[in-house]
């Protein structure tokens, strides 16, 4: 198996902490620039990816009252 890259390493060791605790000493002004950008790529990917889970839950549970909105042909 491959290696991780680095940000995404850091990305997930940061997230087990709940972001308490960055790679660089200080605040996220004191971070690597490089690594945050990387970082908010990997938040986007991660909300799209939410937001599609979200709405195939929506689809598999009918809507809202569980109903299709649609009659199946019988």
């Amino acid at each position: 198996m491959s290696a991780l890259p680095e940000s995404i390493r850091l990305f997930a060791l940061c997230r087990a902490m709940e972001f308490n605790h960055l790679p660089v000493a200080g605040g996220l002004y004191d971070q690597d620039p490089e690594l945050l950008d990387q970082w908010l790529e990997i938040w986007r990917l991660q909300a799209a990816h939410d937001k599609r889970e979200r709405e195939r839950e929506k689809r598999k549970s009918g809507g809202a009252r569980g109903q299709s909105s649609r009659r199946r042909p019988r």
